[in-house]
């Protein structure tokens, strides 16, 4: 898939992240916005929650919250999706929509989970991107830095 001409022409003008492409050549360019040096947040899958939840029984106390008297009705209900959830073949879990943030939020603030395993969560949904594939370019090369830059 050839990367598409104006976004990058746009990306190495106006730099917006400050990489200095002005003050590269097309090779030093293309290697800078191919460099596996960003992250974003994919979403996670059945498989995913489940491999999260296997671990230090987080999957266990998440069940066993939803029949504790001592937590509130809305924590043991967040407790109840979150192991239908984990339960289900499929489903899936983005840690960048606010409604399933909050849920993680609620469970850490009820100490159903912790912060770390919160933060556990989020790391399993971090990838390591290219500048490139953020963009939505594919791989960039030399030929298409210097077409960008006529």
């Amino acid at each position: 898939m050839a990367p598409c001409i104006t976004t990058l022409k746009t990306e190495l003008s106006d730099d917006p992240l400050d990489r200095g492409y002005a003050a590269m050549n097309s090779t030093e360019a293309a290697a800078s916005i191919n460099s596996v040096d960003r992250s974003r947040l994919r979403i996670l899958g059945s498989h995913d929650l489940r491999e999260w939840a296997v671990e230090d029984g987080r999957g266990l106390r998440i069940l066993e919250a939803i029949t504790d008297a001592e937590l509130p009705a809305s924590v043991r209900n967040v407790c109840y999706i979150a192991e239908k959830m984990i339960a289900s073949e499929n489903t899936s879990l983005n840690v960048a929509d606010p409604k399933h943030s909050a849920m993680l939020v609620a469970l850490v603030t009820a100490g159903v989970l912790t912060s770390a395993e919160q933060t556990a969560l989020v790391d399993a949904a971090t990838e390591p991107i290219s500048r490139a594939t953020e963009l939505g370019l594919g791989r960039v090369g030399v030929g298409n830095v210097e077409q960008a830059r006529i």
